[in-house]
């Protein structure tokens, strides 16, 4: 069997222009970057791994073991009253992230409020909004 002399084949895509061959270069590129970044993100949320807090607008990182990422957040010291039983926390829609519908009352007992290392009122609520963490810097912390 004789080799295939190959010199008079035509080359691939030699009847599409120069031009048009770099930009489906520059988009099979461009996708490639684009999932690349899609699965990159999707390893970070979704790979156990150290465990991520987020952080309270003045700097200081909620635990761990209080947020999911979104449901923690300053309040209004307003919304904080000191009751016989603990702190009586009332919230607007608007004042915290995870209140949408309607005002809502939590009372946290004395003891298991947590220091606030800016000395403001922070509360992490779950989606159910029960408390997961209250932070105050209102009783001399």
């Amino acid at each position: 069997m004789t080799p295939r002399d190959w010199s008079d084949t035509p080359e691939p895509y030699q009847d599409i222009p120069t031009e048009e061959r770099k930009g489906c270069w520059t988009a099979i590129i461009a996708m490639v970057v684009v999932w690349a970044i899609i699965i990159a993100a999707a390893l970070y949320v979704f790979l156990p791994g150290k465990a991520r807090a987020h952080d309270a607008k003045s700097g200081w990182a909620y635990p761990v073991s209080c947020c999911s990422g979104i449901d923690c957040g300053e309040i209004p010291d307003s919304a904080v009253t000191e009751g016989p039983n603990g702190f009586e926390i009332r919230l607007l829609p608007g004042q915290h992230v995870m209140v949408k519908n309607g005002p809502a009352a939590f009372l946290v007992p004395y003891g298991t409020e947590r220091p606030a290392p800016d000395g403001k009122n922070h509360i992490c609520l779950s989606p159910q909004l029960k408390v997961l963490c209250f932070f105050t810097g209102s009783r001399g912390f």
